[in-house]
């Protein structure tokens, strides 16, 4: 598993305000396990992924999209062959590209509470 998705796993969960208890007994595992899930200390499998997204109540891709940015950018900047394109511009990019997205989700947010107040 990458670290992104071990990161965003996290994120989803404190958005949502659930304990790390909580998700663990969701899944049917100690929360030790789920923390280790959390830090990237452990691989899991497709399906643990669709069960955290059930737990949390978003698609796989909320939780694979970041990673999937990620990888394609490298190989957007291998393509490029620029020798000089450091991890540190990939890292500046994704985190510009990740602003992006959270801005995006609290649009959508507002208009849907703009339009629920309607």
């Amino acid at each position: 598993m990458s670290y992104i998705i071990s990161q965003r796993i996290k994120e989803l969960r404190v958005e949502r305000g659930l304990s790390q208890e909580y998700v663990a007994n969701e899944l049917s595992m100690t929360r030790q396990r789920f923390a280790r899930i959390e830090s990237n200390q452990v691989q899991i499998t497709y399906r643990t992924i669709e069960q955290i997204a059930d737990v949390f109540g978003v698609s796989i891709n909320e939780i694979t999209r970041p990673y999937e940015e990620k990888k394609t950018l490298r190989v957007l900047f291998r393509e490029s062959n620029d020798k000089n394109v450091s991890d540190e511009a990939i890292e500046k990019v994704q985190t510009i590209l990740e602003y992006m997205s959270a801005h995006e989700k609290l649009y959508y947010k507002m208009k849907e509470r703009e339009n629920n107040e309607d």
